[in-house]
This record gives structure tokens, C-alpha cells and sequence, in this order.
């Protein structure tokens, strides 16, 4: 149940907006979502084993594919192994491509279907039935209503990134944290990606977000972009609570990132910079990307701001902000 109720976005994106967020850790679901898929990828393995050899032992093998305990227990066994192993072995996320695996970890539809019908004398079709149902119908819900068009988005390369900038479609609600989904059809029209969502710093109800070229979808995107900046349409699904959401219950925030990894914490600095101490950690290599985040992000006197940078090419950051906390650490 867990595993699908996880992912409902759309309803945990309304619930973090209600008081009960103060009880549930809507903020961090993708975690509870990974441990429960480790629980159930072993746990699969061991059940059917125990199913096999009583069956075995009383001559009852043959359930296995006469019975429609035997046969769902049989689909939700050889679906397992395509939904999880890919997504938790290092070895296999790295041979295999990022829209292989997630087209293979929709097969979970099929094993919660299955689960659904696997004991008809109890109770699993209701219980699990709900799970799969409240999945199905967020689901629906999300593509119906959630996902907005963007007809102008300024796409700019910034090194081995790109930063895209978008005025908010009618319908589209951000409060400057989390993330959203983006499909680029003129790159692909069926994947979609999740980006860190960054309120834009100097123009009003606009938001960003920052892309590293570091698979086949976003290295499209940055050769795309190799002549000159440019501006096309985009799908955006979102936005949805992040763990950087729940940085607004604390008044002094420290934030640490490596490379690409900063744009939930300039998220948090634009957001709440203003009314919070928001120190921040960076190590980068990646000259482009610190010289545009240091001339378009205004950062607070009160804060500390440590940036070291890895690279070879010589920073042109201009004129350094008068601020004794302002440091740049070179390699």
C-alpha cells in the first residue's frame, strides 16, 4: 500500500498544504517509497518460495498455474525482479537507461493488479485494491488538471547545464519550493523529468529550474542548444512537496550542495532568504554556472555563503559583493 500511495503526487501535494502535514511526512514520501520497495522485492521472493515447496511437498504444484492464487503469485514473482532490481542495484542503474527502468517500473501496475485477486477469501482485494485505486485516480486526476503548457520557455546553456525560465501557466501554483515534471516535445514528446523548482529572483510570477547534461534526455537538450539561447514550448507537472519544503519551519538553514546540486538550495535562499538565515555550502567545478548563480541571486548580508570551486577556468564573478561572509575558496 505504501508503495502506491507514495506516489498519489497530486494528493500529497494537497495534503502538505493542510494541517495534517504536521503529522505525516509528506515531504520525503520517495524515501518511504525506496525502503517499502526493498521490503516487498525481498518479501516477494521469500512468500512464493515458502508457496513452492509447501505446494511442492504435497503434491500441490500444479495450483501454481491452476489457481488464481498460484497464477497472480506467479505474475507479481516474474515482474519484481523487472520493477526493482533496476532501480537498486548501482551496477544496473548504470547499464541500463534511465527510460528503460522507468518504463519497466510501471510494471507495478500489473503486480498490484495481481496482489488485488492473489487471496479471494480475504480481504487483500479491498485493502490493496484501495492503494492501487487512490494511485490510479490521482493518476488521472494529474494528467487531467496538473499539467500545464508553458508556451514560452527560455532555455539558456550555462556550461555543462541549461536553466530554464517560464511565466506561470493560469492554474500553475508555486510557493517557490519543490519540483515539478517537464516533458519537452520537440526533444521527446513521452518522457518526462524532475527538476528542482527555483523561484525566479528578479521576475515576478516566474519560476526556473537547472538542468546538468548528464543523461541521454538532458545532453539532447544541451546540443539542442548549442548555437544560441532560444525559446519554445514545454509540459510542466507540478509542482510537488519536496524534503526542502518542510526548510520554512526553521529560522536558520544551512544548505549544502555539490555541482548541479544547488538548485534546491537557491531555492531556499530566494524563497526565505529575506525573513531566515540561509547559509550556504557549494562545491563546484562548473565556472558558468557559479558566475550566473552569483549575478542573478541576491544573497543576504546576514548570511554565510562558502562557495569552493574545483575548476581549471579562472572565475569572472565581477565585482564581489560587499560582504565579509561572501568567501570563494579556490582549489
Amino acid at each position: 500500500m505504501l508503495l502506491f500511495l507514495s506516489k498519489a503526487h497530486n494528493l500529497r501535494g494537497v495534503l502538505q498544504r493542510s494541517y495534517v502535514s504536521e503529522f505525516l511526512p509528506l515531504d520525503d514520501m520517495h524515501r518511504i517509497h525506496t525502503f517499502a520497495g526493498k521490503v516487498v522485492g525481498f518479501e516477494v521472493f521469500s512468500h512464493s518460495f515458502w508457496h513452492m515447496l509447501r505446494w511442492g511437498l504435497a503434491g500441490d504444484i500444479r495450483l501454481l498455474w491452476t489457481h488464481v492464487t498460484g497464477i497472480t503469485g506467479l505474475i507479481s514473482l516474474l515482474v519484481t525482479p523487472l520493477i526493482v532490481w533496476p532501480m537498486l542495484f548501482s551496477t544496473l542503474r548504470k547499464k541500463i537507461p534511465f527510460e528503460w527502468r522507468k518504463a519497466a517500473h510501471y510494471l507495478s501496475i500489473v503486480w498490484g493488479v495481481a496482489i488485488c485477486f492473489h487471496a479471494p477469501k480475504r480481504y487483500i482485494g479491498y485493502i490493496m485494491g484501495s492503494a492501487v485505486g487512490v494511485y490510479a485516480l490521482d493518476w488521472l486526476y494529474g494528467w487531467c488538471f496538473q499539467i500545464h503548457r508553458a508556451e514560452t520557455v527560455r532555455f539558456t546553456r550555462l556550461g555543462t547545464a541549461v536553466e530554464l525560465v517560464w511565466e506561470h501557466p493560469k492554474g500553475f501554483r508555486s510557493d517557490g519550493a519543490g519540483y515539478v515534471y517537464i516533458c519537452l516535445p520537440w526533444i521527446s514528446k513521452a518522457e518526462w523529468h524532475a527538476f528542482s523548482l527555483v523561484k525566479h529572483p528578479t521576475l515576478p510570477n516566474h519560476s526556473c529550474v537547472c538542468m546538468a547534461a548528464v543523461g541521454d534526455w538532458t545532453k539532447a537538450v544541451h546540443v539542442a542548444l548549442a548555437a544560441k539561447p532560444c525559446a519554445r514550448p514545454a509540459w510542466i507537472y507540478g509542482p510537488f512537496p519536496s524534503p526542502f519544503s518542510t526548510a520554512s519551519g526553521y529560522d536558520k538553514l544551512i544548505t549544502i550542495a555539490s555541482g548541479i546540486g544547488i538548485t534546491p538550495s537557491i531555492s531556499a535562499v530566494v524563497h526565505l532568504g529575506e525573513t531566515r538565515q540561509v547559509h550556504l555550502i557549494w562545491m563546484c567545478r562548473d565556472a558558468e554556472l557559479i558566475e550566473f548563480y552569483m549575478k542573478t541571486t541576491q544573497i543576504h548580508p546576514d548570511a554565510w555563503t562558502f562557495i569552493c570551486y574545483t575548476g581549471k577556468r579562472k572565475l569572472v564573478l565581477g565585482a564581489r559583493p560587499d560582504n565579509p561572509r561572501f568567501k570563494v575558496r579556490y582549489r
